[in-house]
């Protein structure tokens, strides 16, 4: 129902299951590409760099950075490339459990006015890497 494609592309070569792998403490880069099929107003476009909890018990959802990337609308065959930086903390870990999981995230959100917001979400795992030679990055 979106007149808006939007693609966030985390650049690393670590990846696990389909899943890219980034260390804490270290730095996540990537672009983010904004496309439109038709014109489309909105107040402005929002990366934030997250993590939250999933499975049993109080969710929690934790915003770690946010960066403005443009105020204004989405004009038609007029793509916007935004390149996008962001120091990673420390913790938590990415963590899959059985009761709970807490899982890391980048959101890219057009805030739309009197409309439903257009948002995409891409999930990452942060967790030490294997050691070179190990054979895996768990």
């Amino acid at each position: 129902m979106s007149n808006v494609d939007i693609t966030i592309t985390i650049q690393t070569e670590d990846r696990l299951d389909g899943y890219v792998v980034l260390p804490p403490g270290g730095r996540l880069s990537g672009v983010a590409l904004i496309q439109a099929q038709q014109g489309v107003k909105c107040r402005k476009g929002t990366l934030t760099l997250g993590w939250h909890t999933e499975g049993r018990g109080t969710r929690y959802d934790q915003t770690v950075a946010r960066r403005d990337l443009f105020q204004g609308g989405v004009a038609v065959a007029r793509p916007l490339s935004f390149p996008f930086a962001f120091d990673l903390p420390h913790e938590p870990w990415s963590y899959s459990g059985h009761y709970i999981s807490v899982v890391w995230h980048l959101t890219l959100t057009l805030d739309m006015p009197l409309a439903r917001d257009i948002s995409q979400r891409v999930q990452f795992v942060l967790r030490p890497l294997a050691k070179s030679g190990a054979g895996s990055v768990w």
